[in-house]
């Protein structure tokens, strides 16, 4: 399949695929087929989902753009996905932006419950394009700024005397 959802077949041409479910394309593709070959028998085998992707940036291990794979992610399984919170990530107060027509909506979602305390029934399922956003704790923001006032300090090489 092309990047553009469509399967081009050789000496045919190309064929849309974009936008239908598996039986759709099955039947679709056969009756298209059917103009070049006498009783076409298709079967459509879906190898990997790519389309459907939630992101998850912030604080956590590894922020990225992960797949859904087809299947219904929650929060937690993202979270997981992305390799749990870093120790500075505020976790009471996770960002979950859902794009909507319109304008896109944003709920703060207190993961810390949803992660060490097992309360399932607050993990929310995700859908295609959902961003979650893990900030930075109050003492990861003092952390940094630490950081950057240590760090000429500690670069400087003093001279060795003999």
């Amino acid at each position: 399949m092309g990047p553009n959802g469509a399967i081009i077949i050789p000496s045919v041409g190309e064929f849309r695929a974009e936008g239908k479910t598996r039986g759709e394309l099955e039947r679709s593709l056969s009756d298209y087929l059917a103009k070049y070959i006498n009783n076409p028998r298709v079967h459509i085998s879906i190898v990997k989902y790519n389309s459907n992707v939630i992101y998850v940036l912030g604080e956590v291990n590894v922020p990225g753009k992960y797949s859904t794979e087809g299947k219904t992610l929650t929060l937690r399984d993202a979270v997981v996905k992305a390799g749990l919170p870093t120790r500075f990530a505020a976790t009471s107060r996770v960002y979950l932006i859902s794009a909507s027509k319109g304008r896109p909506s944003q709920d703060i979602v207190n993961l810390y419950r949803i992660l060490y305390r097992g309360e399932l029934a607050r993990n929310v399922v995700l859908k295609p394009g959902d961003i979650v956003y893990i900030p930075k704790s109050f003492l990861g923001k003092i952390n940094d700024l630490i950081s950057v006032i240590i760090s000429p300090i500690s670069s400087v090489r003093y001279p060795v005397v003999p």
